[in-house]
């Protein structure tokens, strides 16, 4: 028996201290000023090829695939983006990455 995974309806989810809702345009800024080491340890590949304007025509396009879902956790106190959920359907199976947060360089402290 096959199952057909949709993600063409793309839902906004509301928790306690986090809501995930689909990506939009506007979610570039903050990937665009992720930690590039948290990108490098993510395994992004081609992360310093992306343009602020490549991110946004990415996070603007993603609703029209029916084929992955991707969610952007947003902070409920601060409404700030904190990451994001992608998930796509690759080979007939679902392929989640689980969740990536991305937050712009804040320091680093060094024991």
């Amino acid at each position: 028996m096959s199952l057909k995974t949709d993600f063409a309806v793309k839902p906004t989810l509301t928790g306690e201290l986090v809501l995930l809702r689909p990506v939009e345009a506007a979610d570039a800024a903050g990937m665009f000023a992720a930690d590039p080491e948290t990108v490098r340890l993510t395994g992004s590949h081609h992360f310093d090829e992306f343009t602020f304007e490549r991110w946004e025509n990415w996070y603007a396009t993603r609703a029209g695939h029916d084929d992955r879902l991707d969610l952007s956790i947003i902070e409920r106190v601060t409404g700030e983006w904190a990451g994001e959920v992608p998930a796509c359907v690759r080979e007939g199976r679902v392929r989640a990455r689980g969740y990536e947060t991305r937050r712009p360089p804040m320091g680093r402290r060094v024991d």
